[in-house]
């Protein structure tokens, strides 16, 4: 067929029964999709009833068409060109801003009205089209198609889970976690019985690709975030239905020396239904259609994963690689508890830092782990040595980092602790301290481990903040 079918690897059955048992898989794949967007429909619909969304979504988005680009490439797998058209037909008239589709339609017509497919390659669509500005259009169009239909013929198992998400929190609701190399932005249900994939979205990155570092460099950048939400204030027609922001650079990011800001989550300017593959300056770009479907699913206890190449692995393996971290998350707070310098120092890397200001404690000669052990020691007098209970933890693998673990949760003191007799708060700057449900003392924590000679060690350790994680 005409060139954009020509790169979409799908070979011609050699018999009627492979015709047949290609049109069933790849149908299959599209119903597939069809329920998964279905299921996220009713998912956002549950949401909308509990929660409010915080910025208004528009009434009849148009809906996701993966799925009616997928029923378009099962009747051109059978040969069936008018069955074929028709669908694209259809699809035109409901997204006329949707190019790939209008170019799918054209390669169809030229396929029924048996014209030559050219080998058109890189080196030859500036002569077949044109202008150097068409032949690149062409070269992302392909793209564009060629992921779309990778991500419908091969998606996550459903006993799979992205190897990075080792432990959720359960007052944590969703989790969006981005594999850059598919152009895929996967939404991860958290219930009773744990992650579900609800939604599969194509999106954009940036137009150098992943790994950002630097200011301007046009990389998505790769991480943990977490989003507060809509940008309320108005946007150029640029960001489309609107953005999502993220924290990028978090504290992980200012100690890699990473720079830039304003990485969001943002629609499609209302010309264009998606745009290519690579095409933004590091924000990861959807269409307004799945966007809208996002808006009212966000919060501040939402996690973004932005990774390069997501492994799945079976969901109970995840679970069996979370314990190692669980384990010593819950040693650790023991020794805190204990309040014993040489005890929590073994818990610490010999490069850890810390967000918190520690000019004071260190201004003598002190080094940055033994004024924040003697923090810990004041802490652990101040409690009467009560032992914390971890609450809502949540382990997230870094991507992109070698035995790099990302992990929150909340260290509950018993009211009773909290109530002793009088002795000097300990010292944490920018700390704020509130009671438990019990009258006890709350404290956030965000804690970055590394591993080294098969163990784990705190590398980096926020100050312990109590409000909205």
């Amino acid at each position: 067929m005409a060139c954009l079918l020509a790169g979409l690897a799908l070979p011609a059955p050699s018999s009627a029964a492979a015709k047949r048992k290609k049109s069933k898989s790849v149908a299959s794949l599209a119903a597939a999709s069809g329920a998964a967007n279905t299921q996220g429909k009713t998912a956002a619909s549950r949401a909308n009833k509990s929660n409010k969304p915080s910025k208004t979504t528009q009434a009849n988005a148009t809906p996701v068409h993966d799925a009616e680009l997928m029923a378009i490439y099962a009747a051109l797998a059978e040969g069936k060109l008018s069955q074929a058209l028709a669908q694209a037909d259809a699809l035109v008239l409901k997204a006329p801003n949707f190019s790939l589709g209008h170019l799918l339609k054209a390669d169809i017509l030229n396929a029924k009205a048996h014209r030559p497919a050219p080998d058109v390659t890189a080196h030859t669509q500036a002569s077949l089209l044109g202008t150097s500005t068409a032949a690149r259009r062409m070269t992302e169009l392909r793209a564009e198609a060629q992921l779309r239909l990778l991500a419908l013929q091969h998606p996550p198992q459903a006993a799979q889970l992205p190897s990075n998400l080792l432990a959720i929190a359960p007052d944590i609701p969703r989790v969006l976690v981005l594999d850059a190399l598919r152009s895929r932005l996967y939404v991860y249900e958290n219930s009773a019985s744990g992650l579900y994939l609800s939604r599969s979205l194509y999106v954009t990155q940036g137009r150098l690709g992943a790994n950002k570092m630097v200011e301007g460099d046009q990389k998505t950048p790769i991480g943990i975030y977490f989003s507060d939400g809509a940008i309320e204030k108005k946007l150029p027609d640029l960001y489309g239905f609107g953005a999502l922001n993220t924290d990028y650079p978090n504290v992980w990011d200012k100690r890699q020396n990473r720079t830039g800001h304003g990485i969001w989550l943002h629609g499609t300017p209302r010309e264009s239904y998606a745009r290519a593959p690579y095409a933004s300056d590091g924000c990861v770009v959807l269409s307004n259609a799945d966007l809208a479907q996002l808006f009212p699913l966000m919060g501040p206890k939402v996690p973004v994963v932005l990774a390069e190449n997501l492994k799945f692995l079976p969901a109970q393996q995840v679970k069996q690689q979370a314990l190692g971290i669980t384990d010593r998350i819950n040693a650790w707070a023991a020794s805190v508890a204990q309040g014993q310098a040489s005890a929590m120092a073994g818990f610490y890397a010999a490069d850890f830092s810390t967000d918190a200001l520690m000019g004071d404690e260190t201004k003598n000669g002190q080094t940055l782990l033994a004024a924040w052990l003697a923090r810990k020691t004041n802490l652990a007098a101040d409690q009467a040595a009560a032992m914390p209970k971890i609450v809502g933890l949540t382990a997230i693998a870094y991507p992109n980092e070698t035995d790099v673990m990302h992990t929150r949760f909340e260290l509950h003191y018993p009211a009773k602790a909290a109530a002793s007799p009088a002795k000097k708060t300990p010292k944490i700057t920018k700390n704020k301290s509130a009671p438990a449900a019990d009258g006890g003392l709350v404290l956030r924590k965000t804690l970055y481990w590394k591993k080294q000679d098969g163990q784990w060690f705190i590398t980096l350790e926020t100050a312990g903040m109590v409000g909205a994680l």
